[in-house]
């Protein structure tokens, strides 16, 4: 029956892609956070939802008669720079058993990246990628909350198969929280404003479900940055309140015991063996600047096993096995290892981009009441950025398609204000009265618009 569902349902929006290529991008999106392949068990489960839909929108685009221009801003030179240095630590990644299945989504991230550049050109469809990536991720927060609260708190995530362990898990559902809750803020319909309040404290719940000491620190990033950022501070701090109080009520004391040994990390084997990754992703580094081992090259037992014998080894390990090969655990020592210095230089100017990026929203939209929106949104898109920088400190998620798609609609985001700072100008022109050799005289109504 669910898979009848999902095939039904996939037929009926395919004409849509094809009329609208817009929707292709989103439908690319779901099914890239979601992987519907992982609900269904039957002969639905066997069918590549994500190459399908890439190709069709592929197809729509070429086909369709909008409009379409490919916006060189920063970002997207950065990322295609990024994708091609890529792609050449993929080829001399010599015999990393791993590179090709990573490359194989990254670049795939990249052309999405791409389509959203193009395709995405006013705030509906800003809006409908904000609500789609909401559905794709949250869904997954929303089912494992509700496991957490069926189980009394005793509920253990231990991760997805599309989204990795617990520790992964946990980042990807801290990142969709800002969204939701911003969508159930700019909602008018008050059931539909209840369904993401519902869905936020449920994903905040699927956090605690994972028990990631990591997920712990980035739930309270962000109940700090959602108070301090708030225009309405009262107001956040209830509904942060509430939040806290229904994790209070809900977690288990197995939990709580496992966040407070957060305390005595330098003798807890797991963070050490952190330590150890992140040592071995510098010493790939060292002896690969420019292009490193390939992708997940930390994570080869050639590789690991070669460069481990390099590093100093933490004396939590004296008595203990190395591991064969372990993950960088952070998205920082994962590209040094991946892609050398070069690599690393390149991910993190996309980073400082969208800071940026969001720096000059925020200067434009101030003290601009109908631009409310925007400012709002870009609120949210700097939280998210924080909770990714600072929890994916801990964690490997540094070819997260989300975190490339929020990047792109960053630059979007700013490309809207471009283009209303651009209309402003051009009407307050049009008013101005330029006669020589007098100066120029701008009457008060054009000096209101440019203002």
């Amino acid at each position: 029956m669910r898979d009848l569902l999902v095939i039904f349902t996939w037929i009926a929006l395919i004409p849509v892609a094809f009329y609208r290529a817009y929707v292709g991008v989103l439908l690319w999106i779901w099914t890239a956070l979601i992987a519907p392949n992982a609900y269904v068990f039957g002969f639905a489960q066997s069918i590549s939802y994500n190459k399908f839909i890439t190709g069709i929108t592929a197809v729509a685009t070429v086909l369709s008669r909008e409009k379409k221009t490919i916006h060189w801003d920063p970002t997207l030179i950065v990322l295609v720079i990024f994708l091609f240095h890529g792609t050449l630590s993929y080829l001399l990644s010599g015999h990393n058993t791993a590179a090709f299945d990573i490359f194989d989504k990254f670049w795939k991230e990249c052309v999405l990246c791409l389509f959203i550049n193009m395709l995405i050109v006013d705030r509906l469809k800003l809006h409908s990628l904000l609500v789609i990536s909401a559905i794709g991720l949250g869904f997954h927060g929303v089912i494992e909350g509700l496991k957490v609260i069926a189980s009394g708190g005793a509920h253990h995530i231990i991760g997805l198969p599309t989204l990795g362990d617990n520790n992964q898990f946990a980042l990807a559902i801290l990142m969709i929280l800002p969204v939701i809750n911003y969508l159930s803020r700019q909602s008018a319909n008050r059931l539909v404003r209840w369904g993401f309040m519902i869905a936020l404290v449920l994903n905040c719940l699927a956090v605690v479900g994972t028990w990631s000491r990591g997920g712990f620190i980035g739930l309270a990033v962000l109940a700090l940055g959602s108070v301090t950022m708030a225009k309405h501070r009262i107001r956040s701090l209830i509904v942060v309140g509430g939040v806290v109080l229904a994790i209070s009520a809900i977690a288990s004391a197995s939990y709580f015991s496992r966040i407070s040994s957060i305390e005595e990390a330098d003798t807890d084997d797991s963070f050490m063996g952190r330590v150890l990754a992140w040592e071995v992703s510098f010493a790939i580094a060292r002896d690969h600047p420019i292009f490193g081992a390939g992708f997940h090259g930390v994570q080869d037992p050639g590789i690991f096993g070669t460069y481990v014998q390099k590093v100093t080894i933490p004396e939590i390990f004296a008595h203990m096995q190395l591991p064969a090969a372990k993950a960088a655990h952070s998205i920082y020592f994962e590209v040094m290892g991946d892609t050398g210095f070069v690599g690393l230089g390149l991910f993190v100017s996309l980073m400082v981009l969208g800071f940026a990026n969001i720096s000059r929203i925020l200067r434009f939209t101030r003290h601009k009441p109908d631009l409310v929106w925007i400012r709002d949104l870009a609120l949210t898109f700097r939280l998210m950025l924080i909770v990714y920088g600072i929890t994916g400190a801990g964690v490997s998620m540094a070819y997260f398609e989300f975190v490339y798609v929020l990047l792109t609609a960053i630059a979007v985001l700013k490309r809207f204000c471009d283009q209303l700072r651009s209309e402003t100008y051009d009407i307050g022109l049009d008013d101005v009265d330029i006669r020589p050799p007098a100066k120029l005289v701008v009457p008060p109504m054009a000096a209101r618009q440019v203002s």
